[in-house]
């Protein structure tokens, strides 16, 4: 793609791949409600310099890999399927359903939304996943040394499990079950890092 293009909405089936060329300013704009639903094998990545602006809710049944992605909307990646997200601004609700999969290889920004995660969040030693307002993790939150933050609330519940090394954040932080492996994992408060924990938790070490 080497042009600008706006759009209603784009439903993928098959195998494709979408490059974007920085040459002429490429941008590539959904407008609808429902901007893309993707079925099949979809990637989204290209030249720094350019956009892939989503005015709209994404919908993941298969494989959604995107970088440098601005949405305007809620994502919902749902059972079975897997998302990858690189340099990527959410301004809405991202859920991660039970048995689906996102990969955070870079940095995401959840702005004004939540992440509700029922499935598997990993996070890879180059990757950081920021939330505002707040994070709820029921599933598995897998860190291999990245960062994972949230500005108001950081709640993993009963069911919910972090594993791996790495560093959490947040303002108020609700951590029922913390499993440590092969290296550390950090609690930050405000990105400072704090030595002791003023909170009930069970570490259980692998």
């Amino acid at each position: 793609m080497r042009t600008k293009y706006t759009i209603d909405q784009l439903d993928c089936y098959g195998n494709v791949e979408f490059y974007r060329l920085h040459l002429f300013g490429a941008t590539f704009t959904l407008v609808d409600t429902n901007g893309l639903t993707n079925h099949g094998d979809l990637e989204i990545w290209g030249d720094p310099l350019t956009i892939m602006e989503i005015r709209g809710n994404i919908t993941n049944y298969g494989d959604l890999g995107m970088d440098e992605a601005e949405i305007t909307g809620d994502v919902n990646n749902f059972p079975t399927a897997t998302l990858h997200l690189d340099n990527t601004e959410i301004r809405g609700n991202l859920y991660n359903q039970i048995g689906a999969i996102i990969d955070v290889d870079y940095e995401v920004d959840v702005e004004q939304g939540a992440v509700e995660n029922a499935g598997l969040i990993k996070i890879a030693p180059s990757g950081e996943i920021y939330v505002n307002p707040y994070l709820h993790n029921t599933g598995q939150l897998q860190m291999y040394g990245g960062f994972c933050g949230s500005d108001d609330l950081f709640h993993n519940d009963a069911n919910g499990v972090i594993k791996g090394f790495g560093v959490l954040s947040r303002r108020q932080r609700q951590i029922q079950r913390l499993h440590i492996l092969r290296r550390h994992l950090a609690l930050a408060d405000r990105l400072a890092l704090i030595e002791k924990l003023f909170f009930s938790l069970t570490v259980v070490f692998l």
